[in-house]
């Protein structure tokens, strides 16, 4: 106790600094602290908006390109549709031409049928006709 009462100045002057500066030193870190976590929110509100930002653009990037997308595509469509009515038109004429070709072959095989009689008859008439020269010059 003695102790103390001869250094009661220091004692309190330790107190006061330990009282005092702690408490500014606390309050000091309280501040600075409450800047680091304002500046954190509003770096992540920055980031945060930036990412709305660009979702925004990526969105209106994608919805153009959709569009474009489901131009193209009832573009081809149309197309497509094009080429199946003209192939359904050409199958048809390749059905009638070859039903003209089966018609026209059967034509010649006739004509083939009918040269070949002909010409049959023809030798045959020929071969009479050259025999009854034969006959008629030997006989003179």
């Amino acid at each position: 106790m003695i102790y103390i009462l001869e250094h009661w100045e220091a004692i309190a002057g330790i107190i006061l600094f330990i009282s005092g500066g702690g408490l500014v030193a606390w309050k000091l870190k309280r501040i600075e602290v409450k800047e680091a976590t304002a500046t954190a929110e509003q770096k992540d509100a920055e980031a945060v908006m930036a990412i709305k930002e660009l979702y925004g653009s990526f969105v209106g990037d994608y919805k153009l390109q959709y569009k474009e997308l489901q131009d193209q595509i009832r573009i081809i469509r149309e197309e497509l549709n094009a080429v199946k009515k003209e192939n359904i038109e050409q199958r048809k004429d390749l059905r009638t031409l070859h039903k003209e070709n089966k018609e026209l072959r059967a034509d010649i095989n006739n004509w083939r049928e009918k040269y070949n009689a002909l010409k049959l008859e023809f030798d045959l008439y020929r071969a009479k006709d050259e025999r009854l020269k034969k006959i008629s010059a030997g006989g003179k």
